[in-house]
Parts: C-alpha cells; structure tokens; sequence
C-alpha cells in the first residue's frame, strides 16, 4: 500500500538500500526511487543487479 501512497510524488530515496530489492519493487510500480548505501560492495551489486532502477 505505501508505494501506491508515493508514485507521482516526487524523488523518493532508500537509504540503506543493499542489493535493492525494495527499490526494484517501488520502480516496478512506477515510484520515483533512489538508492544509497555506505558499502562499496553492495551499491557496485545494487548497480549489476537494477541496471534500469
């Protein structure tokens, strides 16, 4: 329900977003979404595995 609430309303991040899983999730339905991590490592995964996120 909380994606429904935010589509249309602007950039949205995810801190802490790990291999992004829910920023994968927000985009297929159509948020606006951003990811940011303080690992190296996982934003480089982030970055393979949500290539169009």
């Amino acid at each position: 329900m909380f994606a429904f609430r935010i589509i249309k309303q602007g950039n949205n991040l995810e801190v802490g977003c790990g291999p992004g899983e829910i920023s994968r999730y927000l985009k297929d339905r159509e948020v606006n979404i951003h990811g940011l991590d303080i690992s190296d490592n996982m934003v480089a995964f982030y970055l393979i595995v949500n290539f169009n996120v």
